[in-house]
């Protein structure tokens, strides 16, 4: 997922949105950004959004744009009941040990659940 450190005078949405641009190539006008969770610890935060990208074969196959990822893919939806969630990734056991650190894995369905309904 692509994240990092919110500037001075940026909003977390805002940072979420430039990251994701600078990461992905993906442009940041096309996101449409829905809800967050925010992981509170001691002396800092980390805000996750939730963005529809446009449906577009365009952006079907994304590739890093900066070093900072080594793989790009998106995560299928699957429907649950009314609501849509992620296929639910194995936590990471070490940096280079992908798909997802422990601590996104751990509020992977809270995330889950800040997505609309899916479309049948």
């Amino acid at each position: 997922m692509p994240g990092g450190a919110v500037a001075n005078g940026e909003s977390p949405a805002q940072a979420a949105l430039r990251e994701c641009q600078e990461e992905t190539g993906l442009p940041a006008h096309l996101l449409v950004l829905g809800g967050s969770q925010t992981q509170q610890h001691p002396d800092w935060s980390y805000t996750t959004f939730v963005a529809q990208a446009p449906s577009d074969r365009t952006w079907d196959h994304l590739t890093p744009a900066d070093a900072e990822s080594v793989a790009l893919a998106w995560t299928p939806l699957e429907p649950r009941g009314n609501r849509a969630t992620w296929r639910t990734p194995r936590p990471a056991q070490a940096w280079a040990d992908t798909p997802v650190l422990p601590a996104l894995a751990a509020v992977w369905d809270q995330l889950a659940s800040l997505l609309p309904p899916p479309h049948v």
